[in-house]
């Protein structure tokens, strides 16, 4: 048997892909505790973060990549990224400790994909009105009150997967190797979420968007 474990950008479309494997969907890539044939991550390489935050949030700004209590800064993040880890015992706590990390009126604030949907939210709720971009690496994230993502489409996941459970069926990868990571992106907004922050997205971003949604709408 070979395991699959990918990213929760895609975990319909992941475990459509690769019927027959036992496949683990998480929202912890990377990295991935234990012994595993094939990883795909659900979100972009870090290594590309700063092209895509940069063109979705355009002024000059510095970047507070925001990290869980536990888990290291993913490798290859661009120098221009300044690590935020969260610390406290609730969401409330940890939210609050990091905005007061942040500079006021310069942040755009990115987070990892390990940070919850509980943390994310509370996030959201302290940057209200603050004009702080709040930018998330996955869907949840969107949901919980992020005003952008910039994710992997659920598509490229799948077939991202698929080849990985391929290769390593066939022995042509090692157990255990990094993520592999789908090259294409899908840019939301949700436009009740900007507000709320206080926070215009640029038109340059509304014009490359792959969905808008707009205020007062309810995720599904």
């Amino acid at each position: 048997d070979v395991l699959v474990v990918i990213g929760d950008a895609a975990e319909r479309t992941g475990r459509n892909a690769v019927r027959g494997a036992p496949v683990v969907p998480v929202s912890v890539l990377p990295p991935v505790s234990g012994s595993t044939d094939a990883a795909v991550a659900g979100g972009p390489a870090p290594a590309d973060l700063i092209r895509l935050v940069s063109a979705a949030v355009p002024d000059p700004r510095l970047v507070a990549y925001v990290l869980p209590p536990e888990g290291a800064v993913p490798t290859g993040l661009a120098p221009e990224f300044r690590p935020v880890r969260l610390s406290g015992a609730t969401p409330r706590e940890r939210a609050a400790a990091a905005r007061s990390q942040l500079v006021p009126a310069r942040d755009a604030v990115v987070l990892d994909a390990r940070v919850t949907d509980d943390d994310a939210a509370a996030l959201a709720s302290v940057l209200a009105a603050s004009g702080t971009p709040l930018v998330g690496l996955r869907k949840g994230q969107l949901d919980a009150g992020c005003a952008a993502v910039i994710r992997s489409r659920g598509k490229d996941v799948g077939a991202v997967a698929a080849v990985a459970s391929a290769d390593a069926r066939e022995g042509r990868a090692p157990r255990n190797a990094p993520p592999r990571t789908p090259r294409g992106v899908l840019r939301e907004i949700h436009l009740g979420h900007a507000r709320r922050i206080g926070w215009t997205p640029p038109l340059t971003l509304l014009a490359v968007a792959d969905r808008v949604v707009p205020a007062g709408d309810v995720l599904r």
